[in-house]
């Protein structure tokens, strides 16, 4: 997930003086600083996406859909929900 000099810096959680090491050479060297917070921020926004969300998310509805539709009963086994509802409302 984070490339070590890139979009951030490497450390064992465990060992506290590599950390403050860490911390002390991004406060020390702010041209580093800057290149590995722009490095995140880009990788961020190439993960996490508005557009990459929408991508996904479209994927898992139609999954679901399509799974519903097949089936005669969308909820099986399910009597306690209002029927009613569902049919006029067939993507909840």
């Amino acid at each position: 997930m984070i490339d070590d000099g890139v979009s951030g810096l490497l450390v064992d959680v465990e060992l506290h003086a590599p950390m403050a090491d860490a911390i002390g050479r991004l406060h020390r060297d702010r041209a580093l600083l800057a290149r590995v917070g722009e490095g995140a921020r880009v990788r961020f926004e190439e993960r996490f996406s508005v557009e990459r969300f929408k991508a996904a998310m479209s994927g898992v509805v139609r999954a679901v859909m399509a799974a519903r539709a097949s089936r005669s009963d969308p909820l099986p086994g399910r009597s306690g929900y209002n029927h009613k509802i569902l049919r006029r409302y067939p993507t909840v």
